[in-house]
């Protein structure tokens, strides 16, 4: 599509559409896309705490700022046990439910201290074992899959438990 049908396009959207734009999908926008959505906020005379929403979900960090950012998450309280023994850490978990010919294998990012991190992959790997082998011939393919991509996170956290933030990037 060309800048001029874009821009048309734009102009046409209803203002929910334009604030739906603004606050979920901006990071999907081309810089001059963006550009055109701040103007018709402008025209329309939206909120301009979009344009901040926007002008937020775009700014590039420095290291410095993502280091600061990282460090101030880590020292919070591990949001499932409340405990500030450990710092937080983040992992994708995989999980496996199959019932007959259907196998439904999902990943989610999960956020929590090392020792609770470690439970979760557990209790996945668990539910995973009963419930995940049940489909031929999905299912046993994709619990073995989760079962391996599950140990690999698991590694991953306990390395970055003993590296700076930097040596695992």
């Amino acid at each position: 599509m060309d800048l001029n049908d874009i821009r048309e396009n734009y102009r046409n959207f209803d203002d929910w559409k334009i604030e739906k734009i603004a606050t979920e999908e901006v990071n999907s926008l081309r810089p001059e896309v963006i550009d055109f959505l701040k103007d018709e906020i402008r025209k329309r005379n939206l909120n301009l705490n979009l344009i901040d929403s926007i002008n937020s979900q775009t700014k590039e960090l420095t290291d410095s700022e993502f280091n600061e950012y990282y460090n101030l998450l880590r020292n919070h309280p591990c949001p499932k046990c409340n405990s500030k023994t450990q710092k937080i850490n983040a992992s994708m978990i995989g999980q496996v439910v199959s019932i007959l010919i259907i196998t439904n294998y999902e990943k989610s990012l999960r956020i929590a201290c090392s020792n609770c991190l470690d439970q979760m992959h557990n209790n996945a790997n668990t539910k995973s074992a009963l419930l995940g082998w049940w489909a031929i011939p999905w299912g046993p393919i994709q619990t073995i899959r989760s079962f391996i991509f599950n140990s690999g996170m698991e590694k991953i956290i306990g390395q970055k438990n003993r590296m700076k933030f930097s040596q695992v990037l």
